[in-house]
């Protein structure tokens, strides 16, 4: 389900679910009571599809801007195919013209079809890029902070290093201060 735009168009929205719900039942209603005047029927349910898009195009109903541009075109869509279906009735007795508007509906059918479903692939593509962006943002941070501990480890270990040969240089020259003395002192004692 969709998130509604509540929180910046309150009553708005409850305005548009309204119309949406009412739309649903008297197309419901339609549908039974008026199946013998398929005239009627279809100028009722023109009539709701207009509220609706008007109501949708009014309230913005929707959270993000491509749901919102998504009704729009869906109930377009859904406008253009019954003002097709008028010509299914008993107004229009020419056989080919029939033939023609139904090829013409299936074509418009398709095409609502293929434009929803390019917008779904393109949202996920989208979504799937940003993803991976994402990971390869994670992991490059993580490479660099493995590389400044690499880096620090070695700058650590090269300053222990230099403490360890300095330990080591005074203990030689602390045995070479000694050794130095005792010869001293044997060349004293000689």
């Amino acid at each position: 389900m969709k998130p509604y735009n509540l929180k910046r168009r309150g009553k708005q929205v409850l305005v548009y679910l309204g119309i949406s719900l009412l739309r649903r039942l008297s197309l419901v209603l339609t549908v039974i009571y008026l199946l013998d005047y398929p005239v009627f029927s279809l100028i009722c349910v023109n009539f709701q599809g207009l509220a609706v898009t008007i109501a949708s195009g009014y309230t913005e109903p929707f959270v993000s801007r491509v749901s919102n541009r998504m009704d729009l075109l869906n109930e377009a869509f859904v406008l253009l195919t019954m003002y097709q279906l008028f010509c299914f009735t008993e107004f229009v007795i020419d056989v080919e013209a029939k033939s023609l508007v139904g090829l013409i509906l299936i074509f418009l059918t398709c095409l609502h079809v293929a434009v929803n479903l390019g917008v779904m692939a393109g949202c996920n593509l989208a979504l799937a890029a940003r993803k991976i962006k994402l990971k390869y943002l994670q992991e490059r941070k993580r490479l660099t902070q493995r590389r400044l501990t690499a880096a620090a480890e070695k700058k650590r270990k090269e300053k222990f290093d230099k403490k360890v040969e300095l330990i080591l240089e005074y203990e030689e020259q602390e045995r070479n201060r000694q050794k130095g003395e005792k010869n001293s002192k044997l060349k004293k004692k000689k």
